[in-house]
């Protein structure tokens, strides 16, 4: 069963976000076997209330996967060093596919 980050992202300062934070998470990412799937800042919100910022979703192979990239002390020295830049709110849900996916 594969696992889902998904994450509302309000960047406060993006130069400094891309450098401190994005340039050295996306190997990070990697290394646990995640990819993005979506990242966008038009959301559509249909009902209920939503976080503001940028929309992003990561896949991991398994919620240990994914797990053990958000709490990973690589993972956490990088939202300490980004947390001036950047601020989100996230989950982690674990995906199992239907019948009807593949």
């Amino acid at each position: 069963m594969s696992a889902l980050m998904v994450a509302f992202v309000r960047v406060h300062d993006l130069d400094a976000y891309n450098r401190e934070y994005l340039s050295l998470a996306h190997p990070l990412i990697q290394k646990y076997g995640g990819k993005a799937l979506v990242v966008s800042e038009k959301v559509n919100k249909l009902q209920g209330t939503l976080p503001d910022g940028k929309f992003v979703i990561l896949e991991f192979p398994s919620l240990e996967k994914a797990e053990g990239y958000y709490y990973s002390g690589e993972h956490q020295a990088l939202l300490e060093k980004g947390n001036p830049y950047f601020s989100s709110d996230s989950i982690i849900v674990e995906h199992q596919m239907t019948g009807d996916e593949g």
